[in-house]
């Protein structure tokens, strides 16, 4: 809380919160919030001197017994109240500063985001996922406050953005003209990191279970999923571009569906070649962990193969099935930003194009809903991998207790 503090502050006081340009493409200068919005940087530093206050005189001077500190009830309160707090509250400096900034500005300028913007949201970022580690008992605790603090900014952001306040952002003002664009690409890029990893899944889960007990599975499989995690992602789409080419050639049916050497075919071949080795070794290790004796016991009681693989094997390597899935989706959602180099489409096209025309606000309008996807998409699956977990938990507990009796 104290380094969120100092961040926040950092952000909005010293650093510059604001870059403002003459047009899309120039260069600009930096502006500080304190200069753009007083009323809300007074809120931002109030907002630190409450929380490390509250950091400061959060155990009571007098111990308990045996001289073990307490906490106090309300400096606890008063933190979860700052975690919570300070996403909205830069949210709200953000819009209320670039409105102030571009009333006094000509049509062409542009008000984009400073690096004071990011500290301050590094420090809402720290605040949001480090709070629960001070007097809270619980992890469940902890993580309440975590989800209400990311709860409270997403919808902060999304409340204000639906609103119009963040209409005077040089981002803003891209996607107004881009709209369609953008949204087709969006669409294309959840397409390209979801499509090859399910793909990937229901071949590598099967695979790498199998791989357990044969070695003539095992070495193919993780031999293929190596090499082509060991070549670079640009690397393996120029590799594919004359075979794929060839293929278009050799087969004309494949013109009517877009399959060429460039496109949607090799980025989504790369991005499944990709997936397969966290899918596969994580299958491997989930199967694995599974007890033999629980599964002569399931099918003692009569259960059939696929039952037993239902009921026993697959929710006990539920955890590491997710944790796989979890990291071959997060990874795909960065390479395929590739894709856009080879014509395939999705952000990456935005990204590129906004780098082509040296523009930030383009390159952050392709950059941008990459990363809040990654982040979304990691956040849930945590909560999954959690929960899998505690059901594998609990199976292995129940097994446990009807072996002892």
């Amino acid at each position: 809380m104290f380094i969120a503090g100092i961040l926040s502050v950092a952000g909005s006081l010293v650093v510059p919160f604001f870059q403002v340009r003459e047009t899309r493409v120039s260069t600009g200068h930096g502006l500080s919030l304190a200069l753009a919005s007083p009323g809300f940087t007074a809120g931002l530093v109030v907002w630190a001197i409450l929380a490390i206050w509250a950091l400061a005189t959060r155990r009571s001077p007098r111990g308990g017994a045996r001289g073990v500190q307490r906490p106090k009830r309300a400096a606890p309160t008063l933190l979860d109240a700052c975690a919570v707090a300070i996403g909205p509250l830069v949210m709200m400096a953000l819009a209320d500063g670039s409105t102030r900034i571009a009333g006094g500005l000509p049509l062409m300028a542009r008000v984009s985001f400073g690096p004071g913007l990011w500290l301050a949201l590094a420090g809402a970022w720290l605040c949001a996922m480090g709070n629960g580690r001070r007097v809270q008992p619980g992890l469940a605790a902890r993580r309440t406050v975590s989800a209400l603090a990311l709860a409270a900014s997403a919808g902060a952001g999304i409340v204000l953005a639906m609103s119009g306040a963040f209409s005077s952002l040089g981002m803003a003002r891209e996607l107004s003209s881009r709209a369609a664009l953008v949204a087709t690409a969006f669409a294309e890029h959840m397409a390209y990191a979801f499509l090859p990893t399910l793909l990937a899944a229901m071949i590598a889960l099967p695979l790498g279970k199998a791989s357990i007990n044969k070695a003539w599975v095992e070495k193919p499989l993780f031999f293929t999923a190596a090499i082509a995690q060991t070549v670079p992602t640009l690397s393996l789409l120029g590799l594919l571009v004359l075979p794929l080419s060839a293929l278009r050639t050799a087969v004309p049916a494949l013109k009517a569906i877009g399959f060429s050497g460039t496109g949607w075919a090799p980025a989504s071949i790369a991005l499944f070649l990709y997936a397969l080795l966290p899918l596969a070794s994580t299958a491997r290790a989930g199967f694995a962990l599974v007890s033999p004796a629980a599964v002569e016991a399931a099918t003692g009681l009569g259960m059939s193969g696929r039952q037993v693989f239902l009921k026993v094997e697959l929710p006990l390597a539920a955890p590491a099935l997710i944790a796989g899935f979890r990291t071959a989706l997060a990874q795909n959602l960065g390479n395929a930003v590739l894709a856009g180099l080879i014509g395939g489409g999705g952000l990456g096209g935005v990204l590129f194009l906004g780098l082509a025309q040296a523009a930030p606000d383009l390159v952050y309008l392709g950059a941008l809903p990459v990363a809040a996807a990654a982040l979304a998409v990691d956040g849930s699956l945590s909560w999954a991998e959690s929960v899998a977990s505690r059901n594998a938990g609990q199976q292995r507990a129940d097994e446990l207790k009807e072996a002892v009796a």
